[in-house]
């Protein structure tokens, strides 16, 4: 009889302490909102941020072919085919020549009445949201620019 009592008391004390109350799931729930709030928009700002790298390195890397180019023909290349590049040139977000669906950036040759002036990177898809930067530019004297609201943020 005395073991039987004891159960009972054990088994009422430990059903009266299991779980959480409705207020620490919901302040749980509110912290971890907060969190979100202010964690996605960074996030989202370091990834445009990693595809414009992405960008400025085509860009340089086309000059560079730019210049060999005219180094071996003594004229500057007036399609991005004679630098051995698509046309036109898509680039995704892991820097690979993709197709337009897949795109972050689509590099142009800049070309003023039939004279080379430079490249463009013009945003595609999710990286039109990079509206501090919008296209970039790399001229033919290596100037930078962007067509963006803060463009000295872009280079």
């Amino acid at each position: 009889m005395i073991c039987n009592q004891g159960f009972r008391a054990r088994t009422a004390r430990s059903s009266q302490i299991s779980g959480f109350s409705l207020i620490e799931l919901m302040m749980v729930i509110v912290i971890v909102g907060i969190l979100a709030t202010i964690a996605v928009p960074s996030y989202q700002s370091s990834v445009l941020r990693s595809h414009r790298l992405i960008a400025q390195g085509i860009l340089t890397d086309t000059a560079a072919r730019q210049a060999q180019y005219f180094v071996n023909n003594k004229a500057y290349a007036t399609t991005l085919e004679e630098l051995g590049l698509p046309d036109p040139f898509y680039v995704n977000a892991n820097a690979d020549t993709s197709a337009e669906a897949d795109a972050i950036y689509q590099i142009d040759l800049v070309d003023d009445s039939g004279q080379w002036d430079g490249f463009e990177a013009k945003p595609l898809n999710s990286q039109v949201n990079d509206t501090s930067c919008a296209t970039l530019s790399l001229s033919r004297t290596g100037a930078k620019s962007a067509s963006g609201t803060d463009p000295s943020r872009c280079w």
